[in-house]
């Protein structure tokens, strides 16, 4: 059998180039930088390891397998851009703790006011702001029961919250959320909770689902999460409905569009915590640590001749169910 041709794309030191190859000796293992490659290094190639720029794919006639270093996959499930045999896989599972750590800061930041605090900070003013909430007895709605979303609720039912998890299918409650509702019934929900996480990929489905109708149905004092994809929130709806004394606060990590203009509104707004895409990418090492373990153990799966782990249904863009994948 002719050796497997595979082109790693995820960033990797000359200690990790070595124990690759040394780890998979019987195929040629080609490292590139995305940004940079060329004709030569895509030719004959038959499994990508990273995020492929898309120009690269109609080159591309021997590929049968690309894995993604990201969990969101949206840019390659059509196939448009990748032929329907291709074996479509993606980091999910990687992600989810750092950018669960980033959600649970920006609550508390905006729950004990450390925003007001720091800006006292630089003006040397000593004052008391008042009251702050507790998140111990706080209501959850958790939109979204992938990776991250499990990642999250599970911290915030060990800090005392009531968690609601918000999901697409039927499927068993885990020990670490209350209740579980579809997403039809997610209109029902949003006036009950103080913190509305969104945990969602894009879709034809989800763009937009939070309009300002949908967004007017929450507590004009609850917090508001988003950290999926930026185009699930209407970003003009989250500007009419702040500029109305909505919302305790919100906490963006992904906005539609990215980057966000310099003259667009959601800068302005002294309770919004605004990060530029950042909670999960490689800022955690922990995080790229296990993106490079999954992928590493699904090139021993495919140079088996075995299935191959983690792997995206084509037409949801959602993990292909495995009993956990939040669905």
């Amino acid at each position: 059998m002719k050796n497997k041709t595979i082109l790693w794309l995820i960033p990797a030191d000359e200690p990790l180039r070595q124990a690759i190859a040394e780890q998979f000796p019987q195929a040629c293992i080609r490292f590139a930088d995305k940004q940079n490659l060329t004709e030569t290094e895509v030719d004959g190639v038959q499994a990508v390891i990273g995020n492929l720029p898309l120009q690269w794919l109609p080159k591309m006639t021997e590929l049968e397998w690309l894995h993604l270093e990201s969990a969101g996959s949206e840019n390659y499930v059509s196939a448009d851009v990748l032929n329907p045999q291709v074996i479509l896989t993606n980091s999910t599972g990687a992600y989810g703790p750092a950018i669960a750590e980033h959600m649970l800061a920006g609550v508390l930041a905006l729950y004990k006011k450390l925003m007001l605090y720091r800006e006292n900070q630089k003006q040397r003013v000593w004052r008391s702001e008042g009251k702050v909430r507790s998140l111990s007895g706080s209501s959850v709605l958790v939109v979204g029961l992938g990776d991250i979303g499990r990642e999250f609720s599970w911290r915030m039912k060990a800090l005392g919250c009531t968690v609601t998890g918000v999901k697409r299918t039927p499927g068993i409650c885990p020990a670490y959320v209350d209740r579980l509702v579809l997403m039809d019934q997610i209109e029902q929900e949003l006036p009950q909770a103080d913190i509305v996480a969104l945990c969602l990929p894009s879709t034809p489905q989800t763009r937009h689902f939070f309009d300002e109708r949908r967004l007017s149905l929450t507590r004009r004092d609850s917090v508001l999460i988003n950290v999926g994809r930026g185009v699930t929130v209407d970003t003009a709806a989250c500007c009419a409905l702040l500029d109305r004394g909505h919302f305790l606060g919100m906490v963006l990590d992904v906005v539609d569009p990215e980057p966000l203009p310099i003259n667009n509104k959601l800068w302005g707004y002294d309770r919004v915590i605004l990060t530029p895409h950042v909670s999960g990418n490689y800022n955690q090492q922990s995080t790229y640590e296990t993106v490079v373990r999954m992928a590493r153990e699904n090139v021993a799966l495919y140079l088996a001749g075995e299935p191959v782990k983690y792997r995206v249904d084509r037409v949801s863009g959602y993990r292909v169910s495995n009993g956990e994948d939040g669905k």
